[in-house]
């Protein structure tokens, strides 16, 4: 089992050179499904929009980090994918949340798979990929 602090290692391993979004996209699906010590519940987040002039897709692990039995702070693993602002991604928004009380995960999957703020730009290469982890 993983703990928090070992996650962003993990994924970054996992993905290594990798450029492509589909296989990334798969990576992140599995990864969701594992289970981190100390988590209580699942919570995935897919978004994606411009920022500085370029489009992200962005798919996001969030963790509750507790100090033994008392709440510490939240932290975020990203899966960015940074593309170039081309037409057919143009307008395209959005942010979704998973929170593993409200169904099955595979349900929110496939949901995502189907916005078109995810068919797009998953066809497409990035030009760069972050993979990073943060406290929010």
């Amino acid at each position: 089992m993983l703990t928090v602090q070992e996650t962003e290692q993990y994924v970054k391993e996992k993905i290594g050179e990798t450029t492509n979004p589909h296989l990334i996209w798969e990576i992140f699906k599995e990864f969701g499904e594992i289970s981190i010590e100390q988590e209580d519940d699942v919570e995935l987040l897919f978004q994606c929009g411009m920022d500085n002039g370029e489009f992200y897709m962005d798919f996001v692990r969030q963790f509750t980090v507790y100090d033994e039995d008392d709440y510490s702070h939240m932290e975020q693993l990203h899966c960015k994918l940074v593309y170039d602002a081309v037409p057919i991604l143009e307008g395209l928004e959005t942010i979704v949340w998973y929170f593993d009380t409200e169904g099955e995960i595979i349900e929110y999957f496939h949901q995502i798979e189907k916005l078109e703020e995810f068919k797009r730009p998953i066809e497409l290469t990035p030009i760069r990929i972050h993979i990073y982890q943060e406290e929010v």
